[in-house]
């Protein structure tokens, strides 16, 4: 069993200051971290690198071409495969879409999706199902998969924990692992072994 410390965080909140968003990121002390709503327009791959270089991880996988969602780690976390998809048209510069990867902390393989859903409901069904088939895809071993989901309406929030236990707000994590501890976004998770 190895201890994973994951940050899910929505840019947003810090009011467009990276520097105060790296800063929450940095004091998390997190092995992994989701953040929503990441830079996503000009300049948005140096920008996402720069975020993540502050907050002292990598960049794993999304941003734009993740629908706004960032997955960042630190050089404790082994990368596997990633993908990222964008769920249809969408609404305005920002669409809906998630960033996937298949990631390993000292030798145990586990799966981390961040995705930010279409404002309509009504969407959000095969947007959820985009995801899963995203999720099953990204590693053929199928290893225990942690969701990180911003702007779920009920209805996919049910279909998200479907055989998921609910973590957080918007965290659903595979039953193989432990929830610890689950404090201001920050998660402390159990992989198992």
């Amino acid at each position: 069993m190895v201890a994973l410390r994951l940050v899910t965080l929505d840019a947003r909140t810090a009011g467009g200051d990276r520097h105060a968003l790296a800063r929450r990121i940095a004091e998390a002390r997190a092995d992994v971290a989701c953040v929503h709503h990441a830079p996503s327009l000009l300049r948005w791959r140096s920008i996402c690198a720069a975020l993540g270089r502050e907050a002292g991880l990598v960049t794993v996988t999304g941003g734009r071409t993740g629908g706004g969602a960032l997955l960042l780690s630190s050089l404790g976390v082994s990368l596997g495969n990633t993908r990222d998809l964008t769920f249809g048209v969408g609404h305005g510069l920002r669409p809906a879409g998630a960033a996937v990867a298949s990631l390993s902390r000292l030798d145990h393989p586990f799966v981390l999706a961040g995705a930010r859903l279409d404002p309509d409901r009504a969407r959000q069904g095969g947007q959820v199902a985009a995801l899963q088939r995203a999720v099953d895809r990204v590693d053929p071993a199928r290893p225990p998969a942690i969701l990180c989901v911003c702007d779920a309406g009920s209805a996919a929030a049910v279909t998200l924990q479907d055989g998921r236990t609910a973590a957080g707000s918007g965290v659903f994590v595979d039953p193989r692992i432990t929830v610890s501890r689950q404090a201001g976004g920050v998660l402390e998770l159990t992989l198992p072994g």
